[in-house]
């Protein structure tokens, strides 16, 4: 199952909803009217790499957190609950994801908790049944025209030029 950056967001808002139900989590960037004690989410794709088969997506996702009183002791507070709602793994839909490193700072009153993981994402594959009833795979490929509804193999073809 396709896991993409909306599903990521949801997940990541979801668990902050569930987990701090006194807190407003904001998915956009707010310049007026934010209402502490508040998150701002922030995904960030940081590399993609293509393989024949399959695509690896590393992300960063970035919680900025905005506490009632603007003070450190609540912010390191706010950074243990982080640390153990994050910690080494996250599952999107049927999938687990190891969580790589977290990155927090806390600094004058802020705090940003920042991790990484990637996700591996299998392509899109046309599956198709020759005579023999063995079945042909490829990659789906929409621009070159090699959809499910459009490839054909050569012995059906020639099947029905035959007819």
């Amino acid at each position: 199952m396709k896991i993409t950056l909306s599903d990521i967001r949801k997940e990541i808002v979801r668990k902050l909803d569930t987990n701090f139900l006194n807190h407003k989590v904001y998915e956009e960037d707010v310049k007026q009217g934010m209402k502490k004690p508040a998150f701002f989410v922030e995904i960030i794709p940081t590399r993609t790499v293509n393989e024949q088969l399959y695509k690896t997506k590393s992300l960063m996702i970035k919680i900025s957190y905005f506490s009632e009183n603007d003070t450190n002791e609540e912010n390191h507070l706010m950074l243990e609950q982080l640390e153990d709602l994050f910690d080494l793994s996250m599952k999107i839909k049927d999938r687990y994801f190891t969580i790589n490193e977290l990155n927090p700072i806390a600094v004058d009153g802020f705090l940003q908790f920042g991790f990484t993981f990637s996700v591996i994402n299998a392509k899109d594959m046309i599956e198709i049944d020759n005579i023999d009833g063995q079945i042909q795979t490829m990659l789906s490929n929409e621009g070159l025209g090699y959809t499910q509804e459009k490839v054909r193999l050569i012995e059906e073809l020639e099947f029905e030029k035959d007819v």
